[in-house]
């Protein structure tokens, strides 16, 4: 009899209005397997994560874990199953206002109710085991570089030891040494730990170092899974163009058929900035609501849509913000609840 697959999506469809994103998501994920699912940026890598952990409802399909189907279960029994999950942040999302070993721990104290003295020698047990020494626990966030941050997430993703981790495009942002580093890593643990990992990336350096098996998405649906050796000789023209990383192919070619047709007589001595043509796709009326270009940002006198308006907000405030509140929902906490009292 064959196992029951630890993850398990069918016919999953997720809309947002008029737009579909996950159109009918069909991923098997097996025990104890390191599935890489990979894609361009907005085919749907995240909300389909985020439709898993409950964090998104989808409008269609069946999601299981271990089985058991989760698209309509209870809040409280939810938060039961996100114990089984950790996940690696794709900017870290670690809390400025902690120190590093609070952050490892967050879950233990807020979640488990972990005593802190108890909870602090598993924070330093698992920052040992990312390769990092017990006097970054009492360091802040700030002070760390962008690979130790990434280090310090992954030991708070296996803090409580989860039976499955969600890595959220793991190397953004590093540079080819640090993200081979951070790849080893997650490999390591990953074995060590015995746990079944899913993770998501367009970086196809280290989709081969951490997969055993590969899913691509593409306008939300899956096109391709098969074993990592076999995802260069597969034979599909969009996975071989987006593996390759080749200008020319199918989806380059449905890219430029989509932008608006060629600047009317008023643009011809000072051609529109490529970003006004794609902008215009989003429009309705086909026209981009700009009335300047400038190093590719849209600017509005006009009109300003909810779009525009959070662009112009400090991007790491908008970061902590969605990461604290995806962080609290996985971990069954509150906002409110974020702090963690002083000793």
């Amino acid at each position: 009899m064959a196992e029951t697959p630890k993850i398990e999506l069918r016919k999953v469809q997720k809309r947002f209005g008029p737009k579909t994103v996950l159109d009918s998501i069909d991923l098997t994920v097996e025990k104890g397997h390191s599935m890489v699912v990979i894609g361009g940026s907005g085919t749907g890598k995240s909300v389909m994560l985020k439709c898993i952990l409950g964090l998104l409802h989808p409008t269609k399909g069946s999601i299981k874990v271990d089985g058991e189907e989760v698209t309509r279960i209870s809040e409280r029994h939810r938060e039961k199953v996100l114990k089984k999950f950790g996940m690696l942040f794709q900017g870290a999302a670690l809390f400025d206002s902690l120190k590093v070993w609070e952050n490892v721990a967050f879950a233990l104290i807020q979640g488990e109710n972990m005593e802190r003295g108890k909870a602090r020698d598993v924070a330093m047990e698992k920052l040992a085991k990312v390769g990092l020494s017990s006097d970054v626990g009492d360091l802040n966030p700030s002070e760390l570089s962008g690979g130790m941050q990434k280090r310090v997430g992954l030991a708070r993703a296996i803090a409580h030891d989860p039976e499955i981790v969600f890595f959220d495009e793991p190397t953004t942002g590093l540079d080819p040494i640090m993200a081979d580093v951070i790849n080893q890593l997650i490999v390591d643990t990953v074995q060590d730990m015995g746990a079944t990992a899913l993770s998501i990336t367009h970086d196809m350096a280290s989709a081969r170092k951490i997969a055993d098996h590969m899913s691509m998405i593409y306008k939300g649906n899956i096109i391709w899974t098969g074993t990592a050796a076999e995802v260069d000789t597969c034979g599909n023209p969009y996975v071989d163009e987006f593996v390759n990383g080749r200008a020319d192919g199918p989806m380059q070619m449905e890219v430029l058929k989509a932008l608006p047709p060629a600047p009317s007589a008023k643009w011809q001595n000072s051609p529109p900035d490529l970003s006004v043509r794609i902008a215009a796709l989003s429009r309705p009326n086909g026209r981009a609501n700009a009335t300047a270009a400038t190093s590719g940002t849209l600017l509005s006198k006009r009109r300003q849509g909810p779009a525009q308006l959070l662009l112009q907000q400090p991007r790491n405030s908008l970061a902590a913000h969605a990461s604290s509140s995806i962080l609290c929902r996985w971990m069954g906490t509150r906002r409110k609840r974020h702090a963690i009292s002083p000793a």
